[in-house]
């Protein structure tokens, strides 16, 4: 291609596709959507094995005497996992995940390609409004989901009242974000706001997993 000094260039281009279906340890089908400028799963994983078939530890389905159907709301909203397990770290480790290869992604409990969000990934959700990201149904204050994202509202698992709480009414999702040895950094969509936030919580919260697909400039 000519350049700016009239020579000719090589250049590479890479092209990220999304929109295929991918599969996680469990075999469970998943599909994916760009979202901005990176493609995410459009659903929150439920696997009990990482990729190299280890169990998953503290993988929770939301139960509460108001929602005590654990069946559907697996099949619903996935499984909430805290952090540690989330980045396929043992409970209440202080050592940072392990990333890959180039050391630019945890993989954690994602499939082989994919990865857990970083806050440059999470923060990137900031660029649209919560309507355009949630759901139709299930919120009290239903989004439009003009993104497709389909965020549902799935609560979490609070580790100070040992309870699941607020089904319908937020959701949470884990990124790789260390804040000290026992919190890190949660992306938050609420019923009460009409923005995604950042939130820092107890590493042993239970909260719900996306994933993004990897590729060189979505650090």
């Amino acid at each position: 291609l000519p350049t700016i000094h009239s020579c000719d260039s090589l250049v590479h281009y890479f092209v990220l596709t999304c929109g295929d279906t991918i599969q996680d340890a469990d075999n469970n089908t998943y599909y994916s959507r760009f979202v901005g400028r990176y493609c995410w799963t459009k659903q929150n994983l439920y696997p009990t094995h990482y990729t190299n078939g280890d169990s998953i530890p503290n993988s929770m389905i939301y139960y509460s005497l108001e929602h005590p159907d654990e069946d559907a709301n697996l099949d619903q909203y996935g499984r909430l996992y805290t952090w540690y397990s989330a980045v396929g770290l043992p409970e209440n480790s202080t050592s940072a995940p392990t990333a890959d290869v180039d050391g630019l992604f945890v993989q954690g409990l994602c499939p082989a390609g994919w990865h857990i969000p970083t806050e440059r990934n999470m923060r990137s959700l900031q660029e649209f409004s919560a309507s355009s990201l949630k759901s139709t149904i299930l919120w009290l204050q239903p989004g439009d989901n003009s993104t497709k994202f389909t965020a549902y509202p799935a609560g979490f698992f609070n580790p100070s009242t040992d309870r699941f709480e607020n089904l319908l009414g937020e959701t949470h999702y884990w990124t790789t974000q260390n804040v000290g040895d026992a919190t890190a950094k949660s992306g938050v969509l609420s019923n009460n706001c009409d923005e995604v936030q950042t939130d820092t919580n107890t590493k042993s919260h239970g909260f719900s997993v996306r994933c993004v697909k990897n590729q060189v400039n979505n650090l």
